[in-house]
């Protein structure tokens, strides 16, 4: 398995951030990971990109000049990122900021309202973490199922009190519909807005959060059997 990601937006958005936290985690998970950032002298608003690659095996170079996952964060990265897909790849992205999609009819297009999902928990700054999540269960390439642990060895100790907020960020990326974006409470097959089977339902087990696709019988059996209560 190789994954090659080129990441696009503007300063400011934690482009560069999602790209550390990207191959981070990787590295936590076994894998081989290089990581190539460039970004404008602004401390915002500049040009933002990283080019990331994970694999199973050595990496021969950082070079990507094709990337099978492309992330867009702002309209103004389209252009360049949609020339980096490489044919029939897969492209995530932010519809909060990107209104007009790439031109690329053969690629995978997955919308996702990093913004607004941010928002909602209560962060804006968090969108990037909303697209880790949603980068992790478009590709499979970083599995993400130890973020807590992983993210308590990322950031100081000073900075642990934001753990939950981007815990919830990665999760809500994670259980967004790759087909209109949206989220929803509870475990679905099927997205109940735009009917669309392409979502994973993501629940808390013994402290941490795992895909239920990857659960035993007996872990299945367990969920089917657990006390819902409805509180108002």
């Amino acid at each position: 398995m190789t994954e090659k990601t080129f990441i696009a937006g503007f300063g400011g958005q934690g482009v560069i951030s999602l790209g550390q936290m990207w191959v981070y985690c990787a590295m936590k998970e076994g894998l081989q990971v290089t990581f190539f950032p460039f970004y404008g002298a602004e401390k915002r608003g500049g040009i933002a990109r990283a080019s990331v690659i994970v694999s199973d095996k050595e990496i021969a170079s950082p070079i990507v000049a094709k990337a099978h996952s492309i992330v867009i964060m702002s309209q103004d990265s389209v252009a360049i990122a949609e020339e980096k897909c490489a044919p029939g790849g897969t492209i995530l992205l932010n519809s909060s900021l990107v209104k007009i999609d790439p031109n690329r009819p053969d690629a995978r297009i997955l919308h996702i309202p990093c913004n607004e999902i941010a928002e909602r928990i209560g962060d804006g700054r968090i969108a990037n973490m909303v697209m880790l999540g949603a980068l992790s269960q478009a590709t499979g390439a970083v599995k993400l199922d130890q973020a807590e642990t992983i993210l308590k060895s990322f950031f100081p100790p000073s900075k642990h009190g934001l753990i939950p907020k981007n815990i919830e960020a990665i999760e809500a990326g994670k259980t967004a519909c790759l087909n209109c974006g949206k989220t929803t409470r509870g475990l679905r097959s099927t997205c109940p807005f735009c009917a669309s089977p392409d979502v994973e339902g993501i629940t808390r087990v013994t402290g941490f959060f795992s895909k239920t696709t990857s659960w035993n019988k007996g872990k299945l059996g367990e969920l089917k059997d657990r006390l819902r209560n409805n509180i108002s």
